[in-house]
């Protein structure tokens, strides 16, 4: 049911931009300024914001530029990750950001800095190399 209303809520957001905003290719399209939420029974668990962003359709990827990413609990923010570029798959339920990251917790009160991160929505666990 998760990954069914993730997927509405992509092609809503798509068919919502008009074509001079968007680049069409096989399999790909591209998108300027993309908001993406996702969903439990619990509600609603992250919020997704790119600048500009590259959907490949196909593999269910989403190339992202200038990454933004809320993790929410009672629709409350609780981390604010943050990067130049990033990868979210979203089969998998995974996103690896890159490139000037910042994360922000605002349920342990830090801060961290770091060139790239992997970030588990599913299991909402954030990690380095």
């Amino acid at each position: 049911m998760r990954r069914i209303y993730l997927l509405f809520i992509l092609f809503f957001t798509l068919s919502c931009k008009n074509r001079q905003e968007s680049d069409f290719t096989e399999n790909k399209t591209s998108v300027k300024g993309l908001y993406l939420s996702g969903y439990s029974q619990e509600g609603r668990d992250w919020d997704l914001k790119c600048e500009k962003a590259e959907i490949d359709e196909k593999n269910k990827k989403i190339k992202c530029e200038k990454p933004l990413i809320y993790t929410l609990k009672e629709n409350k923010i609780t981390a604010e990750i943050k990067g130049e570029t990033g990868i979210i798959d979203m089969v998998r339920e995974k996103s690896f950001i890159k490139n000037n990251v910042r994360i922000i917790s605002e349920e342990k009160k830090t801060k961290l800095y770091s060139s790239q991160i992997y970030f588990d929505s599913a299991k909402n666990i954030i990690w380095s190399d």
